[in-house]
């Protein structure tokens, strides 16, 4: 999430109670690093992109988004149903195969 003037928009501060504190709160508190990412954050990254220090980087993605998107992949990876079905594996191995069963 990045903090930027399109999310003071009247619309967007409505939708949290009409309160920006408020919005801005409750944002920041959604971030893994605990603030809402703004312009410098996306400018610092594509910077460092640009730069002699990335010179060997290719063919890419950089995410810039504090976090937010490990969490959303480790939230989902704990309740796909392919997680449940390996945790419940390890839970009931066959002891005459000495190993998982299938």
């Amino acid at each position: 999430m990045m903090n930027t003037p399109m999310v003071h928009a009247a619309e967007v501060i409505a939708a949290y109670g009409g309160s920006a504190e408020e919005m801005v709160r409750r944002r920041d508190a959604q971030c893994p690093m605990g603030r809402m990412g703004d312009a410098w954050d996306v400018a610092y990254a594509a910077l460092f992109l640009a730069s002699d220090e990335a010179k060997y980087i290719t063919g890419t993605e950089l995410v810039v988004d504090g976090g937010l998107t490990v969490n959303c992949v480790s939230s989902r990876a704990e309740t796909h149903p392919s997680s449940k079905l390996q945790r419940h594996k390890r839970k009931h191995r066959d002891p005459r195969l000495g190993r998982k069963g299938a």
